[in-house]
């Protein structure tokens, strides 16, 4: 306890000891997780996949009425316009999502959007980098422009209350080394995506950050293992002497049969001098009386056991994100892919519980979105206040499926769901992975162009596809 750097609150004004406890220890760690993010290979693979499973193509945004309610279709259909705008503007999905599932989980631990207002009621979307929000030099003085009246904490640049460190009211913004070249944005301008720290923590955390010295071990017994079987691999074949042979022989040998090279050593100024003999394709050699012939190393010995430490190492950094080892390794020959992504292995379940986190922001930013949007007048039309848009509209938020999917089966279930009248087409539609308005397009254009004819469906029990789900094959 005498040795204890902290206070009784281990963790004071939102820092995270023993990760960091002040400004700079925080940007220590996201420097070195930044290394590991942008120039460790183990690392960058592993955020691409993680990024490729959990985000690919994006969530899937549609704005639906709340049940409850009698809303105008045209009214819903502006807010969707509204939506669809907004993420053409910003690159999401595809980009800008991606990008900060990145920043939070790999490099940074975590990001700031912020959610500005643009001309026609549209809403832009930058990212702020997170080593501009810091502390300000005089935050008595910002308090007092802002009129705060409760006593307030600033630590790492986040301003909340002093005696509650989740209640955050803005973030101060330090563009550059300028005293007067600063920002302060109100909460709900920003979001701020913060991951793998607890609630009382104002900053985030790198995913990296447990696992560090193991992705530098990996890429340290790989290179090594690489440069050691590389220098070997050199070595085509050996001449050794006769017991008993002298250096002064040895010499002449190598003299007699080979070409002097003199290289300059630049630690010491001198130089050092050894021969060299190449040899053309297909040369048999031959040895001389007194000399026996060896097989060179070609980088074999040892190597297998490197490469067994290595994927060892590989499994310790593949557990902290609950990934099996092939998507670590690359090496799918000690693993069943389609086993390791049903929907009850672990990886799967942390990619569901990682979706469900992101989603939650997600629809923040989209909220913060529509709210411009209404304040700009956008759907003065149906509601007059933002409040009231909350009310009668929801956005649903569907992320990509993880887990592999059985396309049959699933399409089965829906057709049994649809019959029961527990599912309902526009929902069918979408877990399909289709627009509902563009497919009853689709069909109008086909029912004019055809008469009125449509294709007669394929049933689930085709003989070409099986039985029905749960239906016993018969002998």
């Amino acid at each position: 306890a005498g040795n204890n750097r902290w206070s009784i609150n281990e963790r004071p004004n939102g820092s995270y000891p023993p990760a960091f406890l002040d400004e700079r220890e925080h940007g220590d760690v996201r420097a070195m997780c930044r290394v590991v993010a942008q120039m460790n290979g183990v690392g960058i693979g592993l955020l691409d996949t993680l990024t490729n499973y959990n985000i690919a193509a994006g969530f899937k945004l549609t704005v639906q009425a709340e049940p409850e309610f009698q809303v105008p279709p045209e009214f819903i259909k502006a807010v969707q316009i509204c939506v669809d705008e907004f993420q053409d503007e910003n690159d999401w999905p595809g980009d800008l999502d991606r990008e900060v599932f990145q920043r939070s989980e790999g490099e940074d631990g975590e990001c700031f959007l912020r959610i500005s207002a643009a001309p026609g009621g549209k809403a832009r979307v930058r990212l702020i980098e997170p080593e501009f929000v810091c502390e300000p030099s005089n935050a008595r003085a910002l308090e007092d422009y802002l009129g705060c009246c409760d006593p307030s904490d600033w630590k790492f640049g986040i301003h909340t209350l002093a005696d509650d460190v989740q209640t955050v009211m803005g973030y101060f913004v330090q563009w550059s080394h300028a005293a007067a070249d600063y920002d302060y944005f109100p909460a709900d301008e920003i979001e701020h995506v913060k991951c793998n720290v607890r609630r009382n923590v104002k900053r985030g955390l790198s995913g990296f950050f447990p696992v560090l010295k193991w992705l530098d071990k990996a890429i340290k017994v790989l290179g090594n293992t690489a440069d050691g079987a590389a220098l070997q691999a050199a070595i085509a074949f050996v001449i050794e002497g006769a017991q008993g042979m002298t250096q002064a022989s040895a010499s002449t040998m190598a003299s007699q049969h080979g070409t002097l090279r003199t290289e300059n050593k630049p630690d010491n100024g001198g130089t050092s001098s050894y021969y060299i003999r190449r040899y053309g394709s297909g040369t048999i050699p031959t040895v001389s009386k007194g000399y026996e012939y060896k097989p060179g190393p070609l980088g074999s010995e040892r190597a297998p056991n490197f490469i067994i430490v290595l994927q060892a190492v590989l499994r310790i950094i593949g557990t902290r994100f609950n990934m099996p080892e092939f998507m670590v390794s690359g090496d799918a020959s000690n693993a069943n892919y389609s086993s390791s992504l049903v929907a009850e292995s672990p990886f799967v379940k942390s990619c569901e519980s990682r979706q469900a986190w992101y989603k939650t922001r997600f629809l923040r930013v989209i909220w913060k979105a529509l709210k411009i949007a209404c304040e700009a007048g956008k759907f003065s039309q149906w509601v007059t206040s933002y409040d009231e848009l909350e009310q009668l509209v929801d956005v649903k938020c569907e992320p990509p499926q993880v887990a592999v999917r059985n396309k049959l089966e699933e399409a089965q279930i829906r057709g049994l769901d649809m019959a029961a009248g527990i599912l309902s087409e526009k929902t069918a539609t979408a877990q399909a992975g289709l627009d509902y308005d563009d497919e009853q397009r689709n069909k109008a254009e086909h029912t004019d162009a055809t008469g009125g004819l449509m294709p007669s469906p394929v049933l689930p029990d085709d003989p070409m596809f099986g039985p029905v789900l749960g239906q016993q094959e018969t002998m």
